[in-house]
């Protein structure tokens, strides 16, 4: 697995993009309750935010252990512990 130290910064950077992420809700919702609204405001801030919700996607997959990789070591214990040999 990952660097403790790593995975505290991506855990904080996460939190200050979600953060943004839901400020942006709030700035969307008011522009959009304004007549008339800035079309091309409102915009931009939804691209932003859909960027926002990008890079959140990839910190998080960045936090998630390698499932797959787990369970070919827990299926190799497994081997082990009954006593077979298990493919490498």
């Amino acid at each position: 697995m990952g660097d403790p130290d790593d995975q505290e910064t991506l855990k904080r950077r996460l939190a200050e993009l979600r953060s943004e992420h839901r400020d942006l809700d709030d700035v969307i919702a008011r522009i959009a309750e304004q007549v008339p609204f800035d079309q091309l405001q409102l915009q931009r801030l939804k691209k932003r935010k859909l960027q926002l919700k990008d890079e959140i996607a990839k910190i998080e997959s960045a936090l998630l252990p390698d499932i797959i990789a787990c369970l070919k070591i827990l299926t190799k214990i497994h081997f082990f512990l009954r006593g077979g040999v298990a493919a490498a």
